[in-house]
């Protein structure tokens, strides 16, 4: 884990337990939808050097279990979609270019763990994990190797394997409205930050 994650984490969790314990607005009955941008997150790659935000949109449902200290459980299912780019121009000559494309769709199902930690009305906090399947298509264009598939050191075709993996993760949500709320979720896994806006039902 990189410091920057390390520093974030720490200073949510002191942020957390700093605060008084009250009930939390999500409760046992409750569905919640939640949609937003993801940025950061560890795909098993190192050779890219651009990616787009992920796109992601998350159901959890409060189980219909009394807690003992006023806190819920849900769980859920998660998606979400990601692409990652390499782009390179060949040193012998400014006419040969590679460029890789490598496209996640991710299926996750998670479980959460609500838990007042602030004194604030409408306010909902969280921990949770996720198990999630990395789903992976790669296509590429080099025009070097398209053009001289028998020379020396081509590298294609190159394979890339789906696979699974975990995230863990802290959140809270704020309802603004009756039923809209805005949330942020800190993560180590297929996401460092997930935000957006949320709706119960």
């Amino acid at each position: 884990m990189k410091m920057k994650e390390k520093i974030l984490f720490i200073a949510f969790l002191v942020f957390l337990g700093s605060n008084n314990l009250k009930s939390q607005s999500f409760n046992s009955g409750i569905f919640n939808v939640q949609g937003g941008l993801e940025i950061g997150g560890n795909y098993g790659l190192t050779q890219y050097n651009s990616q787009s935000p992920g796109k992601a949109i998350t159901v959890d449902y409060g189980l219909p279990f009394k807690q003992d200290d006023n806190s819920t459980i849900g769980i859920g299912l998660y998606y979400a979609s990601k692409s990652f780019t390499e782009n390179k121009v060949y040193p012998m000559s400014e006419n040969y270019y590679f460029n890789r494309v490598w496209n996640y769709n991710v299926f996750g199902l998670r479980g959460t763990y609500h838990y007042s930690f602030f004194d604030i009305k409408r306010l909902d906090t969280y921990v949770g994990a996720m198990i999630n399947y990395n789903l992976v298509s790669f296509s590429y264009v080099d025009s070097y190797y398209d053009a001289n598939p028998k020379a020396y050191g081509n590298p294609y075709p190159l394979s890339f394997n789906s696979s699974f993996r975990y995230t863990g993760f802290i959140g809270a949500s704020y309802d603004i409205g009756k039923r809209i709320g805005a949330f942020a979720e800190l993560a180590m896994g297929n996401y460092l930050v997930y935000a957006g806006l949320n709706i119960r039902f």
